[in-house]
């Protein structure tokens, strides 16, 4: 009974639909193009966590008010010392 009811189906069809998906289980899915790299297989290493503990370093507190015109002495004093040293180099000079 089987065989007559496979042979009604390959008559009315051509082939066997089974033999298709035996051969397609046989078959194994490979890389066509063969690609492997030792660059493209990567090695992950886990994350491992590092924890230090140091001392604080030493604090003050420093603050200092400073004005307009306590810039421009303490610009002016430079200039001044930088002048006077430019002149001392001169005379030593001749």
């Amino acid at each position: 009974m089987l065989h007559s009811i496979n042979a009604s189906i390959i008559s009315q069809f051509g082939k066997d639909p089974l033999d298709e998906d035996k051969v397609a289980q046989k078959r194994s899915l490979r890389n066509q193009f063969n690609y492997q790299e030792r660059s493209s297989q990567t090695f992950n290493l886990p994350i491992r966590t590092k924890g230090m503990k140091t001392e604080p370093p030493q604090r003050s507190v420093f603050s200092v008010e400073a004005t307009q015109w306590m810039i421009f002495d303490a610009y002016m004093a430079g200039w001044e010392k930088m002048a006077r040293e430019e002149m001392e180099e001169a005379a030593k000079g001749k």
